[in-house]
């Protein structure tokens, strides 16, 4: 065991072995749907919440001609708030139907890369959860998408989605972008809480 513990630094140290890893958070905007303030009554909030159909940063998804915009809901929506903030996303109404966002990111697609993307996938207690579709793109091909969460009405979900890159890809150095979009009409999603990790090699 002592032996052992000599061994890996020296290890280590020798040229081309190493496995150090590097994580980067890379910048999405408005990730949190905190960038539109909503002016609210208090009675909107506590009845139907209040919304705009805008996301500052985001841009509907060009495939749909639904809704998307930014959604402050109230205890009638999610008795327990929602991830962060005061705001969240959505996709999707009841009289518009399906919706979508998008959004190209500053970043490109990099061998040796695993790329993590969260976010928080919500179900408001007053509407009906249509389904969703959430998907990493690059250069406008999805790479990794899911679309299996089913939270129970009032909560959030948090969806985790990864994919691992080599060096032979041939969407390598293509523009990363985030879609999310519901599948379903007469109903809605709600989002919250946008992230995508890059750990490099």
């Amino acid at each position: 065991m002592r032996r052992s513990l000599f061994l890996l630094p020296f290890l280590a140290a020798i040229p081309g072995l190493s496995y150090a890893q590097h994580s980067t958070q890379i910048p999405i905007v408005n990730a949190g749907f905190e960038a539109l303030v909503l002016n609210c009554s208090p009675s909107s909030i506590d009845s139907g919440g209040c919304w705009n159909a805008a996301d500052p940063g985001w841009q509907p998804e060009w495939f749909n001609l639904g809704s998307g915009g930014t959604f402050r809901p109230g205890p009638n929506q999610f008795p327990g708030g929602v991830p962060g903030g005061v705001n969240c996303g959505y996709v999707g109404t009841v009289a518009e139907g399906t919706g979508g966002i998008f959004q190209a990111l500053s970043a490109t697609l990099q061998a040796n890369t695993t790329y993590i993307l969260r976010m928080y996938i919500g179900h408001r207690a007053d509407n009906v959860f249509t389904g969703y579709q959430a998907s990493l793109l690059a250069g406008g091909i999805e790479i990794a998408s899911d679309n299996t969460l089913n939270p129970a009405a009032g909560t959030f979900l948090e969806d985790t989605i990864t994919v691992s890159i080599g060096t032979t890809s041939p969407l390598l150095g293509q523009v990363l972008a985030i879609s999310i979009k519901s599948v379903g009409d007469q109903g809605q999603v709600d989002i919250d809480n946008v992230s995508l990790t890059a750990i490099s090699e």
